[in-house]
């Protein structure tokens, strides 16, 4: 695989490289993203310079909302509701 030169130096120790398939979806109903094919993503990371790298497929990312309810305690019982709005997942 050839690397564009203007970012050889985020290629890192802890540089995570990883592969993003074309899915056509309501979001994004552009044919053109599947007639590309898969692309790369490069996620820069700190440590010593590297230039062997394992390319990982891209996994999902969950973060909590700022403005979600808070989590419910144990005694309670959770709903649907209460989880779902409070995580966020994308890929």
């Amino acid at each position: 695989m050839t690397v564009d030169p203007s970012v050889v130096t985020l290629l890192r120790e802890k540089t995570l490289i990883q592969m993003k398939k074309p899915k056509l979806s309501l979001d994004n109903p552009s044919i053109s993203t599947l007639l590309t094919g898969n692309t790369f993503e490069l996620v820069p990371g700190e440590g010593e310079p590297r230039n062997h790298f394992s390319v990982m497929p891209r996994i999902k990312r969950c973060w909590m909302s700022p403005t979600s309810p808070p989590l419910p305690s144990r005694r309670r019982k959770a709903t649907a509701s209460t989880a779902v709005s409070r995580w966020c997942c994308t890929e």
